[in-house]
């Protein structure tokens, strides 16, 4: 799509074989931490409170709320466990805000027609540029590509007063007369939320203490599962029986766990 950015990293990749320290001094971010940024830079907390203002303008303060009461009782698992909070609490309310911010049409429309994708357009290549849009909505799945998954097409500037309208009509996302809510991808969705939230709130449930390393793993594996649609649906079902069987070994007696190692 974009021939000049991949020559790019291209070039970039081919630079970082032979002078690594160069490609890091020249691409190392600056020390300002942003919820974007490693875990390690920012306190749980911190991205606690940043991904519960985002998930407000997602949806609203409820949703936000649901948030709260799901990652708040696992840290406060942490640190009755003397775990690391701030490093395993990032983990956590990263993988639970990517399951809860599901980008589905009217998160898309808005974040396509949002102030700041305005005006990083505009810094791009100009207040009057010409706008096309590659989507592959609902309604038209049934138009395939050569992989048969949902072919993205191509639509006009036009569409932007669409997507605007959409954008703002995220009340109607969870009720019953959501006109997408009953999606096969919308139910996939849904059902990797639910997910998540059962596997943090399980973990909180376990009184004793585990070797970090576990929990790192199977965080790790949460975070594992990303993307859109059939992509992230094929993460989904490669890292669920991987996360379950690391939830059952720390369920375990410690006794056992190190029985079952020798």
């Amino acid at each position: 799509v974009d021939v000049a950015q991949n020559i790019a990293a291209l070039q970039w990749g081919r630079l970082l074989a032979v002078d690594a320290a160069r490609v890091i001094a020249l691409t190392r971010p600056e020390q300002t931490a942003t919820p974007d940024m490693a875990d390690e830079m920012q306190s749980a907390a911190s991205l606690i409170s940043f991904f519960a203002t985002q998930l407000t303008t997602y949806q609203n303060d409820a949703y936000a709320a649901e948030f709260t009461a799901v990652i708040k009782p696992f840290m406060n698992w942490l640190e009755k466990t003397d775990l690391d909070a701030d490093h395993f609490g990032c983990k956590a309310a990263r993988a639970l805000y990517r399951a809860m911010a599901i980008k589905d049409e009217y998160e898309v429309a808005r974040l396509l027609t949002s102030s700041k994708a305005r005006q990083n357009i505009a810094d791009m290549v100009g207040a009057n540029a010409k706008i096309t849009y590659h989507l592959a909505p609902p309604f038209l799945s049934w138009i395939r590509d050569k992989d048969g998954h949902p072919r993205k097409l191509k639509f006009g500037g036009w569409l932007t007063p669409i997507l605007r309208g959409l954008g703002k009509m995220r009340h109607l996302r969870g009720r019953w007369y959501d006109p997408f809510g009953y999606g096969h991808a919308k139910q996939q969705e849904q059902r990797h939320k639910g997910a998540v939230m059962a596997w943090l709130q399980q973990l909180g449930d376990i009184p004793q203490t585990r070797p970090p390393g576990q929990l790192d793993k199977m965080l790790d594996l949460m975070l594992s599962i990303r993307g859109y649609g059939h992509v992230k649906e094929q993460n989904y079902q490669a890292a669920c029986p991987q996360i379950e069987a690391c939830l059952e070994a720390m369920r375990m007696p410690p006794h056992t766990v190190d029985t079952a190692a020798e």
